[in-house]
């Protein structure tokens, strides 16, 4: 018990430390599930300690959740707590950090939900807190997304394993993940943080032009704008301050052009999705846009999001991981995006990051269509990434470069 309360320290402290970058008089605002006390607790005790001005602790609930999507109309679904929209805007003019915790407490609770009203659920709070989503995109306030053990999310990631707290053992995996038995965990943040840094600047230097995967079920060809730049192992607010928007980081990301994506490709692993588990989802492209879809029955909900706006159905973020990622490593499905995504390589549909483009931040939207940079209310990753992937480059040189085989960077 107390090596797991030392351990849970010390990963309040990376959250805060390299997550979000908390300086003395900050204002910190932590969203999370009601389950995920433990850690919030944590959190708020290390930032009071660091000089946080003021910690803001808003709990969601999924269970209470599931009871309004089953006895609200649709028309209710749509309703967004002003309150919720306030605080956000607060954060926003206190120039505060945002902390996001995820982890399913229950993987079946919205089994069986009518996708119509779910979409409506998803659809309208992405509409009316998309004044937020473009803030923390464009990387004027400082945040991070951090995951949390819970009961439920051990059992379905250790199923079929026999063990009276299997929440214990997915704790146990998400601090080997995040470094914290390291010896000492800064240095090795350091270390990966300055090695993903590598990857990104030798994927910069060469001047990727089009990209092509090829793999089991995948044959998809996406093109890289000449201004697009790779991201990785952290970002820099526009005030230049650096922080880690995910924690655990084993990606290096940039923006594709969104209308140049042409081909079929096929997920690697399930996507839990508004905690809706939708498995073998298959796309296929044409100029840019998707125009078919498959999966598991589950994908009509991912369908009807995908209505939210033009964009939805076009390409924001192309994702390289390696196979040596520890999440990889662990031969373990997490079913979160946060550490699915970071075991595997992956394609985003909906919103790119304006940190992926040259001057992004300053883009008005005719600007961003010339260029292929794709908006909109929603940012969805799907895993594509396994051993058996390839990547190939055509380079603007007019050479080409096998940037992965194998599940490695060629470099």
């Amino acid at each position: 018990m107390e090596k797991f309360k030392e351990s849970l320290k010390n990963y309040a402290g990376l959250i805060l430390e390299r997550g979000v970058n908390l300086k003395k008089n900050e204002y910190v605002l932590i969203v999370a599930e009601i389950v995920h006390r433990e850690l919030v607790l944590e959190l708020v005790d290390s930032a009071y300690r660091m000089g946080a001005s003021y910690v803001n602790v808003l709990y969601t609930d999924e269970r209470a959740d599931r009871t309004r999507l089953d006895f609200s109309s649709v028309e209710n679904l749509k309703i967004v707590p002003e309150s919720r929209i306030a605080e956000l805007k607060s954060l926003i003019e206190k120039k505060g950090v945002y902390i996001r915790i995820t982890g399913p407490e229950d993987l079946e609770i919205l089994k069986g939900v009518d996708p119509d009203k779910n979409s409506a659920f998803i659809s309208s709070a992405s509409k009316k807190l998309y004044f937020f989503s473009k803030v923390a995109m464009a990387n004027k306030i400082k945040w991070c997304v951090a995951g949390a053990a819970t009961q439920g999310l051990g059992e379905a990631v250790f199923s079929g394993r026999e063990a009276d707290d299997l929440k214990t053992g997915l704790w146990d995996e998400i601090f080997r993940i995040c470094r914290i038995y390291e010896k000492d965990t800064a240095m090795a943040w350091d270390k990966h943080i300055k090695r993903l840094k590598g990857f990104a600047d030798w994927l910069n230097s060469i001047k990727v032009k089009s990209m092509h995967y090829s793999g089991p079920g995948t044959d998809l060809t996406i093109g890289i704008h000449k201004d697009a730049l790779w991201q990785g192992g952290g970002s820099e607010t526009v005030w230049g301050e650096f922080f880690m928007p995910n924690i655990p980081t084993e990606e290096v990301f940039t923006a594709p052009d969104y209308r140049t994506v042409n081909g079929k490709v096929k997920s690697t692993r399930p996507l839990l999705f508004n905690n809706i588990l939708i498995k073998d989802i298959t796309m296929e492209f044409k100029d840019g846009k998707l125009v078919n879809l498959s999966g598991s029955k589950e994908i009509r909900s991912l369908e009807k999001v995908l209505e939210i706006d033009s964009g939805a159905r076009y390409l924001g973020e192309v994702a390289l991981v390696e196979k040596t990622s520890p999440i990889y490593e662990s031969g373990l499905v997490f079913y979160n995006t946060l550490y699915d995504e970071n075991a595997a390589s992956h394609i985003a549909l909906g919103a790119a990051y304006p940190e992926c483009i040259v001057n992004g931040e300053n883009l008005d939207k005719k600007a961003q269509q010339a260029i292929g940079f794709n908006s909109s209310k929603v940012h969805i990753d799907i895993m594509i990434g396994s051993p058996e992937l390839s990547v190939n480059a055509e380079l603007y040189s007019g050479s080409s470069e096998v940037l992965m085989h194998n599940g490695l960077f060629n470099i």
